[in-house]
């Protein structure tokens, strides 16, 4: 099941310049952070270690972003910005 926009996450800031935090406030031991650029490349991926991850974006691109957190059999996705 994929749901674009949910509330069961935040991004933040975004734009983000340094760093960006990643909020899931429900997450099991599944739960994995995906962001993709905007040309489709995988450009971080991790496993939701607690509610709060810290990702550094301070060497990324400016652009356009999608995040993709996977949970079990869901799916969500956020876009965000970075920008320098």
């Amino acid at each position: 099941v994929d749901h674009t926009e949910p509330t069961t996450f935040n991004v933040y800031p975004n734009p983000g310049n340094e760093y960006i935090n990643v909020l899931i406030p429900q997450r099991d031991q599944q739960t994995s952070i995906e962001i993709i650029d905007a040309t489709g490349n995988l450009v971080h991926a991790i496993h939701a270690n607690s509610t709060l991850s810290r990702i550094e974006t301070k060497n990324w691109a400016n652009g356009i972003y999608l995040i993709r957190i996977k949970s079990g059999e869901e799916m969500y996705t956020k876009n965000m910005i970075v920008h320098h």
